[in-house]
């Protein structure tokens, strides 16, 4: 009961350390409904931002820098991760390629700061293809490259597909590695086969057409721009669509199959008219209408489409846009002999090159005083939790300690305890060792006086009935006849007293210490038989019929006189309480159904027979009687000579009707068990 309780204080006490460390490192704290409802705006904002990525980036920038500052006011990592990414991508949809790779720049870090390979892949794939805006190559390749290696690591399949298709369009615009391009294009094409996605297939093989096209292969440039356009229609995707026909618009103009390109170009513009899309795809649209107009030499449609493509461009202050539409219109007044516009056209496309420098210049400055910023307020964010962690180390550590030492309190009061209870053990097995030598010395004594009765008891009788017969012959007041049966009780008597003498002070040799076991092999049919042959005259006298049925072969391994002993007393007293006219027979049959050879003895009275309560006392050592209820030694050595032999005395009785005592002897298999016998009863 004490290490019960004891044990339930033990985890009780560890559980409480636990809560305890538990609130020292943090880990208690439970977010306040208004910090959830403002991570729910978080998700709800970056959504709708992502939601509105080409039908209108504007709203979808502002959508993104709300999310990003209310992340940055929470510290909530994963709502700023993905803000700085559609922040990134609002700016690349808006032609502000720079703002772009800052902002994707910043969710790079966050996702490798989270080991996170699938976000740091998203991230680089995008990062790659601003840099391709940008015109800055060697950039966009080694993003593309370090995201494709940490797909290939992760095993991040479909995005191994798509950045291997993104190396492969930037060497595509590196005349001196077109081969290279077509190689990834072809791996990107197979792992998309592999995984049955053929959602992206259109823009492979879209590029790879590019490619064809570039190095003069004319026949698989047109063969891969059609087999993008219609994998587009299949799949009903409108931006692949889009992309499809005006990449075959491209290819025809620069075959002079001036109609054709016309003729997908216009089929674009309606899709656009009718479809949220992309403002820059729109731009590089009118663009490509007013180029074709200008080749047709139909200089007025070129003018339309050039200056609602500048209308459009000024209006978002695209001024890469500008400068290249306002060049372009430049040479379509030049060929309609307006000088005076293509001279305003050409210095406006000058002057917006010398704004986007400035402007490249002064967003720089920002971009390096919004890094300082954010750096330093990154340090202080890390000077605080730098002594929060502090702090809760200190805690940590003095729960640990006070978490010791109860414990080797607990440990100490356990020890304690459990020695206690080993001395009450031992003193408790003391204390039964001597109650059971008490017992022990107490049932001796018992037997001792026990014994002492039952030998005067079987010894005074006969000498009584000696004595009486001694006086009558002493008086002579016998005849012949009566003397002579005198003489013969006389012997019977005597033969009496011997045969007791004899097997009682076998028994006290058996009891003293050191005393040898000697067993042999003996005939248990020559026992039986010379018991019979003693005992048949008593039975005569008494008109009691003896007989005895012995099998063959009946050899037996023990001690020959003390079997005798236990035969020659059942057998007496079998014919002592048995009435004239009754029988008596003595078995020994081989039982063939036991795991060992076995020889069951048994006697067989037809005599007074015995009540249930005297056959259960008829063994026990304090009151060991006979069928009659009077005292006898002779059942006691009975079962103690066959305690030697491993076996043991039963009996079944019936009042009126009858007794069988029997008891089984083991039959040897062979000498070599016999030997072993000997030897163990020699060293015992």
């Amino acid at each position: 009961m004490i290490y019960r309780l004891v044990d339930r204080s033990l985890c009780l006490m560890m559980m409480i350390v636990g809560l305890l460390l538990a609130h020292a490192c943090g880990d208690m704290h439970t977010p306040a409904p208004s910090y959830a409802a403002d991570t729910l705006r978080i998700r709800e904002l970056n959504t709708s931002a992502m939601a509105k990525l080409y039908a209108d980036p504007d709203s979808m920038l502002i959508l993104s820098s709300a999310a990003l500052a209310l992340s940055d006011s929470l510290s909530y990592e994963r709502g700023r991760f993905q803000s700085l990414f559609n922040t990134g991508l609002a700016y690349r949809a808006l032609g502000k390629y720079q703002q772009s790779v800052d902002q994707l720049a910043l969710a790079q870090e966050v996702a490798r700061t989270w080991r996170d390979t699938l976000l740091q892949t998203r991230v680089l794939s995008v990062s790659a293809q601003v840099y391709v805006d940008l015109g800055d190559h060697e950039n966009a390749l080694e993003r593309a490259t370090h995201g494709l290696l940490l797909a290939q690591q992760a095993r991040l399949r479909s995005q191994e597909a798509y950045l291997l298709s993104i190396v492969g369009m930037i060497y595509g615009l590196r005349e001196k590695d077109h081969d290279k391009a077509l190689d990834y294009y072809g791996k990107s094409l197979s792992i998309y086969q592999d995984l049955g996605d053929s959602t992206m297939m259109p823009f492979v093989l879209d590029n790879m057409a590019h490619v064809y096209l570039y190095k003069g292969d004319i026949g698989l440039a047109e063969e891969n721009y059609t087999k993008a356009y219609h994998l587009a229609q299949d799949l009903k995707q409108p931006k692949a669509i889009l992309t499809a026909l005006q990449s075959l618009s491209h290819f025809y103009t620069r075959t002079d199959q001036l109609d054709k390109a016309l003729g997908h170009l216009l089929q674009a513009r309606d899709m656009l008219q009718h479809m949220p899309g992309d403002r820059t795809q729109y731009l590089f649209m009118l663009y490509q209408l007013t180029d074709l107009y200008q080749s047709k030499g139909d200089a007025d449609l070129a003018l339309s489409y050039g200056r609602e493509a500048m209308e459009i461009a000024e209006r978002e202050q695209r001024l890469w846009h500008m400068i290249r539409i306002a060049g372009k219109l430049a040479e379509v007044y030049e060929i309609k002999k307006d000088y005076r516009n293509a001279y305003l056209l050409s210095e406006k496309a000058r002057i917006s090159q010398d704004s986007l420098y400035k402007k490249d210049k002064e967003d720089n400055i920002v971009r390096i005083e919004e890094r300082y910023k954010y750096q330093k307020e990154q340090d202080q964010v890390k000077a605080e939790h730098q002594l929060q962690l502090q702090r809760k180390q200190s805690y940590l550590y003095m729960f640990i300690l006070i978490s010791i030492a109860l414990l080797l309190i607990l440990l100490v009061v356990m020890w304690f305890l459990r020695q206690r209870n080993v001395l009450n053990s031992k003193l408790h097995e003391a204390n039964e060792c001597i109650e059971k030598q008490n017992d022990k010395l107490m049932e001796e004594a018992q037997f001792k006086t026990h014994l002492i009765s039952l030998i005067t008891h079987d010894v005074r009788a006969p000498i009584s009935n000696l004595n009486m017969i001694i006086n009558v012959l002493n008086h002579g007041n016998s005849s012949g006849n009566w003397t002579e049966k005198s003489l013969k009780g006389c012997r019977q008597e005597l033969d009496k007293v011997k045969y007791f003498m004899e097997d009682f002070l076998r028994w006290a040799v058996f009891q003293s210490e050191g005393a040898r076991i000697h067993k042999s092999y003996f005939d248990l049919g020559d026992v039986i038989r010379s018991v019979v042959s003693l005992y048949d005259p008593q039975a005569h006298e008494k008109d009691i019929t003896i007989t005895e049925f012995v099998d063959e072969d009946v050899e037996v391994y023990g001690i020959k006189e003390a079997i005798a002993t236990v035969v020659r007393n059942l057998v007496g007293n079998a014919i002592k309480f048995t009435e004239a006219g009754g029988t008596v027979v003595v078995k020994a049959a081989k039982q063939y159904d036991a795991t060992e050879p076995t020889i069951i003895i048994s006697v067989e009275d037809s005599g007074i027979g015995m009540s249930e309560d005297v056959q259960h006392s008829l063994f026990a050592p304090a009151s060991q009687t006979d069928r009659s209820g009077r005292r006898g030694l002779g059942l006691f050595l009975c079962n103690y000579f066959l305690s030697l032999h491993d076996s043991t005395l039963h009996v079944s009785s019936r009042l009126g009707i009858g007794t069988v005592f029997s008891f089984s002897l083991i039959q040897p298999l062979d000498e070599s068990i016999a030997q072993e016998d000997r030897y163990a009863d020699e060293e015992n």
